[in-house]
């Protein structure tokens, strides 16, 4: 039907038009799918959902932006009023750069959403808010886009982690030392050759941290043991090979218990 459409566009029309079912961004996204109201939009936008990640919590004041890019599909231009965003509690605002954007026909235009948070409120350091979700409106006489915005505020751990070239991070462990259910993490991201990032949310408290590193050029397991680490309300962990408590190496044989080449 829109063989001209890009991705982004297809995305954006089938969000946009999805039902919203009056439940929780985080349970329904923007709704059930109405791929028939998708196919009538008339004006479609992009992303049609603004995440903004995680609030740094160790920074006092913490901004991040979206551009959303809004496509007018018909033969008429349209100017949007953009309405206040909804949702944001104290020391949260969330703004758009423009009070309203015209669309020409069969063009688009851009618009700037900023996300803010004052750290220095109790209510916002406490980590307690977590999931904090919102809508922006952008209205027209005949059309209305809502964008639904997310972030979270949560304390966390943030591992910072150097290992040689033939070493990556498998998995870590996070037991909290007044007892109670384990975290797990296995998301690591790989900042250059040798350093990797983990970014893990959890609720405040002390911590006993166990690592394990692959080193695949020795068939090598490592654990990384840290004690007490505090989560108040962030904490910074600073691991290297250096810092390894346990290495247990593999050796390959055949079957008669002859070496066999790695390579």
């Amino acid at each position: 039907l829109h063989p001209s459409w890009t991705p982004a566009m297809l995305k954006g029309a089938l969000m946009g038009g999805a039902k919203d079912l009056g439940l929780d961004l985080w349970a329904q996204g923007t709704g059930r799918l109405d791929v028939l109201n998708a196919v009538r939009s008339r004006v479609v936008a992009a992303p049609q959902t603004l995440s903004f990640g995680l609030d740094d919590l160790a920074a006092p004041h913490w901004q991040r932006s979206d551009t959303v890019t809004v496509w007018n599909v018909s033969a008429t231009t349209m100017t949007f009023l953009v309405e206040p965003p909804t949702g944001a509690p104290a020391g949260v605002a969330v703004t758009a750069d423009l009070p309203a954007i015209t669309v020409p026909a069969h063009g688009s235009a851009q618009l700037v959403v900023s996300c803010a948070v004052d750290n220095t409120l109790p209510s916002v350091v406490s980590g307690t808010l977590s999931g904090v979700t919102g809508s922006i409106a952008l209205v027209s006489p005949g059309d209305t886009l809502r964008l639904p915005w997310a972030l979270v505020i949560a304390p966390y751990v943030e591992l910072q982690l150097t290992l040689p070239e033939d070493m990556a991070p498998y998995s870590m462990l996070l037991m909290p030392r007044s007892g109670g259910r384990a975290f797990v993490s296995y998301s690591f991201a790989k900042d250059g050759v040798t350093t990797w990032h983990n970014r893990t949310v959890l609720p405040r408290g002390s911590y006993d941290v166990i690592l394990l590193a692959l080193q695949w050029s020795k068939f090598g397991l490592m654990w990384f043991v840290r004690d007490a680490v505090n989560v108040e309300p962030v904490a910074t962990l600073p691991l290297s090979d250096h810092d390894q408590l346990f290495r247990v190496g593999s050796a390959l044989k055949d079957e008669n218990g002859v070496p066999l080449d790695s390579s």
